[in-house]
């Protein structure tokens, strides 16, 4: 399951059994992973953007390598 679809079903059960005042602990618990969810989906959009940084650094390397190979030959 994805961040994304945990946090649909936490807010879902939040609008459902997230009663402050007669379940404050249900309340808190439910707001609580819905929050969790909505910042593990954050981290994961990071490493996706740290990920595709990283290959587009890897191949800037590769091509620097290659010129300079071609440069001693």
């Amino acid at each position: 399951m994805s961040a994304n679809t945990a946090m649909k079903c936490f807010e879902d059960n939040f609008a459902r059994f997230g009663d402050s005042r007669t379940d404050p602990e249900r309340f808190n618990n439910y707001k609580g992973l819905t929050h969790l969810a909505s910042v593990i989906e954050d981290v994961q959009q990071a490493c996706t953007v740290i990920l595709e940084n990283q290959k587009k650094l890897d191949n800037r390397l590769v091509a620097i390598e290659r010129r300079l190979t071609s440069q001693t030959v």
